[in-house]
């Protein structure tokens, strides 16, 4: 009985790995502190991109660094997010479009304090304008309540840094295509990615 459930488990896994190398199924695991947003997190980070994106476009900065000073941070802090926001806005110009391109794992914030059960996501996206395609870092704060609030911001173009990032983007990209389905099993500050 023994050798019967062994031999079964043996030629289970025969069959995974040869599926898997006949390109049935695609598995990966993330680098260390990748997130991958649920869909309540995404749709809200999302809205929250949007409100942002016809705010610097119509110049409305005050409302972005009133959003900001709500998350406790001081005159400083929140004039140099303006200035960087201002910055990259007027380098790149108006973005026609932005990919979501990675998340770190969120920092959840202890019961003590004005908002309890904050989750920090430091989130990377990239984005194309007229001009060309940039690298942008948001800071987004999940309340408890559902509200979401940027903490911070900075933009960059440097062609390394975009050079992987724009190669790891066509990776995934076919990845997608050639498996529409996936499964995600988180695991600590990463997760493992099934798709078939």
């Amino acid at each position: 009985m023994k050798r019967a459930i062994l031999y079964s488990f043996v030629a289970l896994i025969l069959a995974i790995i040869l599926l898997y190398q006949f390109g049935f199924f695609y598995v990966s695991v993330s680098p260390h502190n990748y997130y991958r947003p649920n869909e309540r997190e995404s749709s809200l980070m999302e809205s929250a991109m949007s409100k942002f994106r016809e705010r610097v476009e119509t110049g409305k900065f005050e409302e972005i660094q009133k959003e900001i000073a709500e998350n406790d941070r001081d005159m400083t802090w929140q004039n140099m997010q303006i200035e960087r926001i201002k910055d990259s806005h007027f380098k790149f110009g108006n973005p026609t479009s932005w990919d979501f391109f990675r998340s770190t794992s969120p920092r959840i914030t202890s019961d003590i304090g004005k908002y309890p059960n904050e989750k920090t996501f430091l989130v990377e996206y990239l984005t194309k304008t007229e001009k060309k395609e940039f690298l942008e870092h948001f800071g987004w704060i999940l309340r408890g309540n559902g509200e979401i609030r940027l903490s911070s911001y900075s933009s960059e173009d440097y062609v390394d840094v975009m050079k992987w990032r724009l190669e790891e983007r066509e990776k995934q990209n076919f990845v997608i295509n050639q498996y529409p389905n996936e499964i995600i099993i988180p695991i600590n500050d990463r997760f493992i990615e099934i798709r078939y």
